[in-house]
C-alpha cells in the first residue's frame, strides 16, 4: 500500500513540475514561432510518460517552436544506454580496460575546446569557473568574474561533469536585479555556488 502511494505521489509530483516547467517564461525564446502553452504542457506530458522521464531540455532544445517534433530527439534513457554500448565498444576494439571515454562526452568544456579545435559548430565559451576563480578562453575579451556577471545579458554556467540538465544555471542581469533559472536571486548567491562547485 505504501509503495502504491508513493508512485501516485511521485507522479501528481512529476505531473505538477511539467506543468510549472512549461509555464515558466525564462525558459521561453521570444523569437521563434512558439506552440500554445497547451500543446507544450501536453508534449512534456506526452513524453514522460512515453520516456518514463520529465524532459527538462524542451526549451533548449526548441521543442517549443511550431513544426518541431518530440520523436526528432531522443530522451536521456536512449543517449546512455547508446553512449554505454559506444564505450564498451572502443574498449573492446582498442583492448583497453583502464581508459576511461567519459571525458570526452562529459566534461563540456573538453568537449567544446575539441570540436572548435575541429572547426565543429558549438556554442562559444567564455571560460570555466573553478572555485570561484574565472579562467577566460584564449578568444574571450573578458578576464574576471566580476565583469562577466556584469554582462547585460543571459549567461549559462553548467556543471562541466554533471550530465544534461543537471547543475544548470541561467543567469541573467536586468538593471540589477539578479534572476537564477528564472527566479530573483543575488549575485552573493550566485558566487556562492560557483565557488562551491556545484
Amino acid at each position: 500500500m505504501t509503495n502504491a502511494f508513493n508512485i501516485i505521489k511521485k507522479n501528481l509530483y512529476d505531473q505538477y513540475k511539467i506543468l510549472d516547467y512549461s509555464l515558466n517564461p525564462a525558459y521561453r525564446n521570444k523569437s521563434i514561432a512558439s506552440k500554445s502553452k497547451f500543446k507544450i504542457c501536453g508534449d512534456l506530458i506526452k513524453w514522460y510518460y512515453k520516456y518514463g522521464e520529465r524532459n527538462k531540455l524542451y526549451f533548449a532544445w526548441g521543442l517549443n517552436e511550431k513544426g518541431k517534433l518530440f520523436s526528432d530527439y531522443m530522451s536521456r534513457k536512449e543517449f546512455l544506454k547508446i553512449k554505454s554500448k559506444a564505450e564498451k565498444h572502443l574498449l573492446k576494439t582498442n583492448n583497453i580496460s583502464l581508459l576511461n571515454y567519459d571525458v570526452a562526452t562529459k566534461d563540456k568544456f573538453v568537449a567544446n575546446s575539441f570540436l572548435s579545435a575541429n572547426n565543429i559548430p558549438c556554442i562559444p565559451h567564455y571560460g570555466v569557473v573553478i572555485r570561484g576563480e574565472f579562467y577566460p578562453t584564449d578568444n574571450s575579451d573578458i578576464d574576471n568574474l566580476d565583469l562577466l556577471l556584469d554582462k547585460e545579458e543571459g549567461i549559462i554556467f553548467k556543471n562541466i561533469t554533471l550530465e544534461f540538465s543537471k547543475g544548470f544555471i541561467l543567469y541573467q542581469k536586468r538593471n540589477n536585479d539578479i534572476f537564477m533559472n528564472g527566479k530573483g536571486n543575488s549575485l552573493f548567491e550566485l558566487k556562492k555556488i560557483l565557488g562551491s562547485g556545484v
